[in-house]
């Protein structure tokens, strides 16, 4: 079981890493397939690993609303970008 001092620097590292990495390297992918492009190798690899990543610590966060949101808005996130991107894959 993890400690609530433990899930405090979870949360921390999270939203850290989510904020300075994930975050700009999704709204750069986001752009991407706004224009029009379609979803590159690496650019699908990336998502994917950020799904992951939230799946595995969805679980050990559950009950820190703010990391609750923070999932959500990942996901909304996620399936706009990948949702932009079939459709983009259908006119090609």
């Amino acid at each position: 079981m993890t400690s609530g001092r433990d899930k405090e620097g979870i949360m921390v590292a999270l939203v850290e890493r989510f904020e300075k990495q994930r975050l700009p390297r999704m709204m750069d992918i986001k752009a991407h397939v706004d224009q029009g492009g379609a979803l590159r190798e690496d650019e699908f690899a990336f998502l994917e690993q950020v799904m992951e990543d939230a799946r595995h610590n969805v679980h050990e966060l559950e009950d820190i609303p703010e990391c609750q949101h923070l999932f959500v808005k990942l996901v909304r996130l996620y399936e706009e970008i990948v949702g932009k991107a079939a459709e983009n894959a259908d006119k090609l």
